[in-house]
């Protein structure tokens, strides 16, 4: 029988309504009389499974020890002999306000997709350092029920609040019980082996429906970006990344999730000192200007294929009239250089030592062709990568590493980008929202095909640069 109002547990908890309740429990408001303040009770319903009984006590202890001003604090737990059984309680701070799913119904039925973008990336770094800290712990705490319902904002001062701890467990504690709510559960949990980056993808997977108003099935979702093209793209890769089925793929701490979010999306790297090799130099310059740009572009996969679009403009900071068009092209031959580098430091040696070796082959030739560099792969800490000239003619491969290749035959969406190369990654960022917004599904692998003369004195406003992505079918 639940509690009834004016009820008055260990003479000092005046029961004043039930809160929620559910198959296993309930949760009322009451009245602190010795701290003169309201208070949150959770009641465990008598049940006969000696396991749940355990696990509520657990749940008990374990909040009694977690000192952080984003979990409501326990202030007591004990237990009642009643007619219908032992039950138990706990109780622990009243926390005043709405959970992020309601939150999520009011956006929704204000017609938009979602809650704001810097809302949410508000929300990510305020319960990450939460998981920061319960991840330190000896052992760490795994919370095992991350989800918009349980994550509180109080409606004084704003702040939001971790609840609901019934699941949470220790790293240490083997078990191969599955556990969570299934929309927020990433495979391993579903296998009892839940560790760390399960609290990562189950917040990654509230983000994702807080952004977009759509649920996800594990495995089988469309890229933020593909849902709302309004969202930041550094926000949108986070939450991207941290939904990999498979948790090396994701983010390996809160900490790391944390600090991806917060510095520098898009660095403009100064130019490194020119080498000797002319030739070579406009490669090089191209590659250092679009470091750590290919996670930002698998982010942005458009969601599906569409009719093909017409030339249009869009408009960009400082340049109105630059067009993004979609023309037809030849395959073009190529001679070229790949490679896989496991290491920040073998990329960056791999990166002055493939134009180089081109050169090597081009010079000789007699060859003035245009070159390119095109990221294969881009998952660190492995890369694969390419680099190539754009040959006048079909022409037979000197032997050694240099391959043959083409840039594939089709259409493609296109745009000529004049002047400093440390703007390349945000004109790549346009190309692939504007494919999303004509609903066009575009190759991950982007090329800039560049031009470049070669003063005494470089000078960056000489930089040409064809951008250009493959639209699939």
């Amino acid at each position: 029988m639940p509690l009834k109002t004016g009820e008055i547990l260990q003479q000092r908890y005046h029961v004043n309504t039930v809160l929620k309740s559910g198959g296993m429990g309930s949760v009322y408001l009451a009245h602190d009389a010795n701290l003169d303040g309201p208070c949150a009770i959770k009641e465990m319903h008598p049940t006969d499974d000696s396991w749940v009984t355990r696990r509520f006590r657990e749940e008990a202890n374990l909040l009694s020890q977690l000192q952080h001003p984003n979990i409501p604090h326990v202030r007591d737990f004990f237990q009642l002999e009643r007619e219908e059984g032992t039950l138990c309680y706990i109780v622990m701070d009243f926390v005043q306000g709405v959970t992020l799913h309601q939150e999520l119904e009011l956006a929704l039925k204000a017609e938009k997709k979602g809650i704001d973008c810097s809302l949410a990336r508000n929300i990510a770094l305020e319960m990450l350092g939460v998981l920061e800290y319960l991840h330190a712990l000896q052992p760490p705490i795994i919370h095992r029920d991350i989800k918009p319902a349980n994550i509180i904002r109080d409606t004084e001062k704003g702040k939001l609040f971790l609840v609901d701890f019934g699941l949470a467990r220790g790293t240490s504690e083997h078990t191969q019980t599955t556990a969570g709510t299934l929309m927020f559960c990433p495979p391993e949990q579903m296998l009892g082996k839940a560790d760390v980056r399960s609290d990562l993808y189950a917040l990654g997977a509230t983000l994702y429906l807080l952004l977009t108003g759509q649920p996800i099935q594990m495995g089988r979702y469309m890229p933020v970006l593909a849902q709302r093209a309004d969202i930041e793209p550094q926000l949108a890769e986070t939450v991207d990344k941290v939904l990999q089925l498979d948790p090396d793929q994701r983010f390996q701490s809160a900490a790391e999730m944390r600090d991806f979010l917060t510095r520098p999306y898009v660095v403009a790297t100064a130019p490194s000192p020119w080498p000797k090799r002319a030739g070579t130099a406009g490669v090089l310059v191209l590659a250092l200007g679009l470091i750590g740009l290919k996670p930002l572009l698998t982010s942005l996969r458009p969601a599906k294929p569409g009719p093909t679009a017409t030339s249009a403009l869009i408009p960009t900071p400082g340049r109105p009239d630059s067009p993004i068009q979609v023309t037809g092209t030849a395959s073009k031959p190529t001679w070229c250089l790949r490679d896989k580098v496991f290491t920040t430091a073998d990329l960056q040696t791999a990166m002055q030592r493939m134009p180089e070796e081109i050169a090597d082959y081009t010079r000789p030739a007699g060859l003035d062709a245009p070159t390119y560099f095109r990221w294969l792969k881009y998952n660190p800490p492995e890369v694969e990568l390419e680099a190539g000239v754009i040959l006048p003619k079909k022409m037979a491969s000197p032997g050694g590493r240099i391959e043959v290749g083409s840039l594939p035959e089709g259409e493609v969406i296109t745009l000529t980008h004049q002047g400093d190369y440390t703007n390349l990654p945000a004109r790549y960022v346009e190309m692939r929202q504007w494919a999303a917004a004509q609903h066009l599904t575009v190759d991950e692998a982007p090329w800039g095909i560049y031009r470049v003369a070669y003063p005494a004195e470089p000078d960056p406003l000489k930089w040409e640069t064809d951008l250009c992505y493959l639209i699939k079918p």
